[in-house]
């Protein structure tokens, strides 16, 4: 499916490797970007086990590539975030009410999704990273989607995909 696209790619995955199944995954992202296909790929920063030239490779390849969540931006947000959480005892302890629940990005905050669209159309979620031991080693599973749901992972994947400051400029659905 990654091979045959014609307008979008997403990939949200835990891990991706610099190995076989990583190189063949990475070959068909870029030989696609090279056809004008907008390929995006969002990697956890603790998964993230691409060296430097293999991101450079998928980036030159015109493949746009986040690795978000990494570890001392995480360590950052933990320690901005406890001012805020002294004064919101303080105040809760005095009558006031509970802030709204927001998304935490410290730390030990990582996104362990997986999860493929291919034009929209078809997309693959399950529990299988990219990388060669989740093909040949690991039992994990991996499912292929069709119909409305197809939308809703779309949906999940951009909005991760904002968060961790991806932009939409040319996507062919027109999203902003």
């Amino acid at each position: 499916h990654l091979a045959a696209a014609q307008h979008t790619i997403a990939v949200q995955s835990f891990i991706l490797t610099d190995d076989s199944t990583g190189r063949s995954i990475a070959e068909i992202l870029k030989e696609r970007a090279r056809a004008g296909v907008a390929v995006r790929v969002l990697i956890d920063g603790s998964g993230d086990r691409m060296t430097r030239d293999y991101k450079a490779d998928l980036r030159a390849g015109g493949v746009e590539l986040i690795v978000q969540h990494k570890y001392l931006t995480g360590f950052g947000n933990s320690l901005k975030r406890i001012p805020g959480k002294i004064f919101g005892f303080f105040k809760r302890l005095f009558g006031g009410s509970r802030p709204e629940p927001q998304e935490r990005r410290g730390l030990f905050n990582h996104d362990h999704r997986k999860i493929t669209v291919v034009d929209g159309q078809v997309a693959f979620i399950g529990g299988m990273n990219l990388a060669r031991e989740y093909e040949f080693e690991w039992h994990d599973v991996h499912t292929r989607v069709r119909g409305s749901a197809v939308r809703e992972l779309e949906e999940l994947f951009y909005d991760r995909w904002r968060a961790a400051g991806g932009l939409l400029a040319g996507c062919w659905r027109g999203e902003n």
